[in-house]
């Protein structure tokens, strides 16, 4: 079951990537758009931003799994909902940073770079972030790393959460 869902790399593996590319997508656009503003190239935006849309689709999709596989069962509901929460409040947070920028700077030719500068903030954070961020235990257990694997629960939940939680993972 979890190799079919992340092609047995693993859900944190799988973020790494997606990461990535969602800023060579944002790397791909901007560049693009340079090269229609100077009358360089013709308009051609629709792979970056579908590269871009996958990699967001991704890391919307494997961040609560990793979540619900590494959390202890008593926070698991809370950890989940809280994600989403973010993502929704990110995407408000973006709606209405656009809205100000426009305000603010009148320049077509600046606003939306500094538009796109604002998103790269938060995809670098969250980039940086995921470098800090444990492999998950069951891949670990799959893998034959039970030894990391047990560090890492008694670090999120504890000594017994760690023997409870290993047994289930063995079972």
């Amino acid at each position: 079951l979890y190799d079919t869902r992340s092609f047995g790399l693993g859900r944190y593996r799988i973020a790494k990537p997606a990461c990535a590319s969602g800023k060579c997508g944002f790397v791909q656009q901007m560049t693009e758009r340079l090269d229609q503003l100077g009358g360089r190239g013709p308009r051609r935006q629709h792979k970056p931003s579908a590269m871009r849309n996958d990699a967001g689709g991704i890391a919307i999709l494997v961040a609560p799994m990793y979540i619900a596989e590494i959390a202890p069962p008593a926070k698991r509901g809370f950890l989940v909902t809280f994600n989403q929460l973010n993502i929704v409040t990110g995407i408000s947070v973006a709606y209405f940073s656009n809205y100000f920028i426009l305000r603010l700077i009148e320049d077509p030719a600046v606003n939306w770079r500094v538009m796109l500068g604002v998103g790269v903030i938060p995809a670098v954070l969250y980039l940086l972030l995921l470098l800090i961020v444990p492999e998950s235990p069951r891949w670990l257990v799959q893998r034959g790393h039970d030894d990391q694997a047990i560090a890492i629960m008694k670090r999120v939940g504890g000594d017994e959460h760690a023997a409870g939680e290993y047994e289930q993972i063995k079972k």
